[in-house]
């Protein structure tokens, strides 16, 4: 399986765009606004969601990845608990399997959903994040201009 494509948005964002290449993708929701707490989360849930949302990255997620990281949470919270559960059982015991078969695999979940969100070491090194222009006041600007030929 090969690189999952890099969204069109940071194409634009990392000059790498071209429209010949990326011209007809369609348009995917922007990450305006910030993500909004779904309401259904479960209580251990929610309180992952309020760490995860300080950890995030700049300009990663918006409110178009609501329902993602709200299974991020989910999934966490329950890996967790499945954890936690596996320091009461004995090796010995044939729950113990089940318990450590359920607790690999949302830490699975966990783990890709972590690198989608640039939330590992070296899935932000690969992130390319690049700081807004500033806005050019042409006040300042022409005043500049004006002190420089002033000046000489």
């Amino acid at each position: 399986m090969g690189r999952p494509p890099k969204p069109t948005e940071r194409h634009k964002r990392d000059g790498t765009y071209r429209a010949d290449r990326h011209g007809d993708r369609l348009e995917s929701p922007t990450t305006a606004g910030a993500p909004d707490r779904p309401e259904w989360l479960s209580g251990e849930a929610e309180i992952w969601w309020d760490a995860i949302i300080a950890c995030l990255p700049a300009d990663v997620a918006g409110e178009a990845d609501d329902f993602a990281l709200a299974l991020l949470c989910e999934k966490w919270a329950e890996w967790r608990k499945y954890s936690a559960a596996l320091e009461h059982i004995e090796v010995t015991d044939k729950e113990h399997y089940k318990v450590a078969m359920l607790a690999n695999m949302a830490g699975k979940t966990v783990q890709g959903l972590l690198g989608k969100f640039g939330m590992t070491p070296s899935d932000r090194a690969k992130m390319k994040i690049v700081p807004p222009k500033e806005e050019v006041d042409e006040l300042e600007l022409a005043l500049r201009e004006r002190a420089e030929t002033c000046g000489s």
